[in-house]
C-alpha cells in the first residue's frame, strides 16, 4: 500500500516561556488547518516527544494532547527515541496505515526545553548516553560529540577552524525560513571566538535550546482525503541502532547505524542515495554533518568536511543539504525535530512555503539521529 503526506503544520521555533506542551502542539495543528489540511478525517494520533516525562513531569502525552485538540477516543500513542523520535513516530504512522489499523494518522512532534537552567537541560540530554557508565561520570552529549570531533580532525588532518564552515552555511540557509529560530548570519571570527563548550566544540558549533511543534498527516492510498491533498509519498523508511557507549565502538569517525539505514533504504526502495535531490540531516554539534555526509556515500571517508569547505551542498546543488538551517539554526526541539525535517522536505518538494521556493527535484531524504549516532533513521520521500 502506498503512503502519503497529505498535510503539514509548523510552529515557530523559539523559547516559548509562556506556553505549555499542549499550547505548542495546538500551534502546529492549527497551522495544518490554516493550510487546508483534512483534520476531520484523522483516526489516529501519535505524539513524538523526548523530555516530557523528565522536564514537565508529564507522561501519557498522547492522551493529554488528544484531549486538548478534541481527539479523545481515537487510537493514540507516544513515541520516544531521542532526537529520532519524530522520524520514528512517522514510520510508526506509516506502519499503522500499511497494516490498515488507520487511514489517516496525525503525527505531532513537540518539545519544550527552555524553562530550565543549564544543569537541568544538560542532565536531560545526557539521558541519551549510558546512565551508569557515561553520564554518571560527568559525560554530556556535547563532550561525546567533542570526542568524535577531536578524533575526526586528528585522523583526517583538519584544523579546529575548519569546523566553522558548516554553522556559517546553516545560518545563511535559515535567513528566509519563517519558522527558524536563529535567523541571522555569523562569521568565521564569531564561530572561532565563541565560548568553548567541550573542546574543540564551541557555542556556535552547537544547536540552541529550542521549543517547538511540527505536525504531519500520514494517509493511506485509499484514504477519504482527496488525491489533490497529497504532497509527497513515503517511499521507504528504516531505523537502526548501534552501541551507546563510545568506548565500545571500533570507529569514532562513522555511525554504524547509518550504514545499516543506507543499505536498507537502497535495497528497499531501489533508489541510489546519490540520486536524491534534497536531504535533511541531524547535524548535531557540527561534526555530525561530515560524518553523515560520508556515511550516505556522498563523499569519501575523511573528505566530508573538505566538500563542505569547498562550498558543496548549497541550495541548487545535488544534493542540497539542510537548506532550512539544520539543527544548528532552524533549531532542535529534540522530539519534534524529525517531524520538522519531514514537513520541510515535503514542502520543498511541493509548495515551497517553508523557504519561499520549491526545490527542482523529485526525491528527498530525511536522516534523523538519536544520541551520539546511537539511533539513525532514514525516510525517503518522493514528489507527487
Amino acid at each position: 500500500m502506498r503512503v502519503f503526506i497529505t498535510g503539514y503544520g509548523l510552529s515557530k521555533i523559539s523559547r516559548w516561556f509562556g506556553e505549555t506542551l499542549e499550547d505548542l502542539a495546538f500551534k502546529s495543528v492549527k497551522d495544518i488547518e490554516n493550510k487546508g489540511g483534512e483534520l476531520r478525517e484523522i483516526d489516529a494520533l501519535i505524539i513524538a516527544n523526548s523530555f516530557g516525562g523528565i522536564l514537565q513531569s508529564q507522561n501519557l502525552l498522547s492522551s493529554l494532547i488528544a484531549e486538548d485538540i478534541g481527539f479523545s477516543g481515537k487510537l493514540t500513542m507516544t513515541v520516544e527515541n531521542g532526537g529520532a523520535s519524530g522520524a520514528s513516530a512517522i514510520l510508526t504512522a506509516s506502519s499503522l496505515v500499511k497494516s490498515e489499523l488507520a487511514k489517516n494518522v496525525l503525527v505531532i512532534g513537540v518539545e519544550k526545553m527552555s524553562d530550565y537552567i543549564g544543569s537541568v537541560f544538560n542532565h536531560s540530554i545526557s539521558t541519551f548516553m549510558n546512565a551508569e557508565h557515561e553520564a554518571f561520570y560527568g559525560s554530556t552529549l556535547a563532550s561525546g560529540f567533542a570526542i568524535l570531533a577531536r578524533s575526526y580532525l586528528s585522523k583526517y588532518k583538519y584544523s579546529e577552524e575548519d569546523l566553522g564552515a558548516w554553522p556559517i552555511l546553516m545560518h545563511e540557509n535559515a535567513l528566509d525560513v519563517p519558522h527558524a529560530q536563529l535567523k541571522f548570519k555569523i562569521t568565521e571570527e564569531q564561530v572561532n571566538s565563541s565560548d568553548i563548550v567541550s573542546s574543540p566544540l564551541r557555542v556556535l558549533h552547537s544547536p540552541p535550546v529550542s521549543d517547538g511543534s511540527a505536525a504531519v498527516i500520514v494517509s493511506a492510498e485509499d484514504s477519504s482525503i482527496p488525491k489533490e491533498k497529497r504532497l509527497a509519498e513515503i517511499k521507504f523508511g528504516y531505523l537502526s541502532s548501534h552501541l551507546m557507549e563510545l568506548s565500545l565502538r571500533e570507529n569514532l569517525e562513522e555511525f554504524y547505524a547509518l550504514k545499516c539505514v543506507k543499505d536498507a533504504l537502497e535495497k528497499g526502495s531501489s533508489i541510489d542515495i546519490k540520486k536524491v535531490d534534497l536531504i535533511e540531516i541531524s547535524d548535531d554539534y557540527t561534526i555530525s554533518a561530515p560524518i553523515i555526509i560520508e556515511g550516505l556515500g556522498l563523499s569519501d571517508k575523511g573528505s566530508g568536511l573538505r566538500s563542505i569547505l569547498d562550498g558543496r551542498y548549497r541550495l541548487g546543488d545535488k544534493p542540497s543539504i539542510n537548506v532550512t538551517g539544520g539543527t544548528k539554526s532552524r533549531g532542535h526541539p529534540f522530539g519534534a525535530t524529525g517531524v520538522y525535517q519531514v514537513a520541510e522536505v515535503t514542502s520543498l518538494l511541493s509548495d515551497g512555503k517553508v523557504k519561499g521556493a520549491r526545490v527542482n527535484g523529485e526525491l528527498g531524504l530525511v536522516v534523523s539521529m538519536g544520541g551520539i549516532g546511537t539511533v539513525l533513521s532514514g525516510i525517503l520521500l518522493e514528489k507527487v
